[in-house]
Parts: C-alpha cells; sequence; structure tokens
C-alpha cells in the first residue's frame, strides 16, 4: 500500500544500540579513556551494535536490508 512504499511492512520497528554500564566501563568512563577502548570493552560485554540489531531483524524478516540500508546509512 502507499502507507508503506509498497513494502509489506505496517509501522516502524527501531534498531538499537544500547551500551549497559557495568563496573568496569563504569571506570573507564571516570578515567576519560578512548571512545575506541570504551567501545572494544562494551563489546567484551556483550553489547549489540545497530549493525547486529539490524542484521537480525532482517533475518528475522521484521525488516528488509534495503530499508535498513536507506535509513542507517543515508549519506
Amino acid at each position: 500500500c502507499s502507507h508503506c512504499r509498497g513494502t509489506g511492512y505496517k509501522g516502524r520497528v527501531g534498531v538499537y544500540e544500547l551500551m549497559c554500564i557495568n563496573d568496569e566501563l563504569r571506570e573507564m568512563i571516570l578515567r576519560k579513556v578512548s571512545g575506541p577502548d570504551l567501545q572494544k570493552a562494551a563489546l567484551r560485554a556483550g553489547m549489540r551494535t545497530l549493525k547486529e540489531d539490524a542484521m537480525e531483524k532482517i533475518l528475522l524478516g521484521i525488516t528488509t536490508l534495503e530499508e535498513c540500508l536507506r535509513v542507517l546509512y543515508v549519506g
């Protein structure tokens, strides 16, 4: 339909990157470590990236690769 632009999806679904703060990350933040080092520690602690969340939703059929590329990687 015109509301979903022919995709067959109704409504919108968010794609999220969430970093839960543990003691190690809290200490790193207080020490003002670099962003890349903080990201590495967060990934080791189980953080899922925006790309990983999008890929899961694509594989589950919740959205499409084209829709994620259109919305997330607007250049």
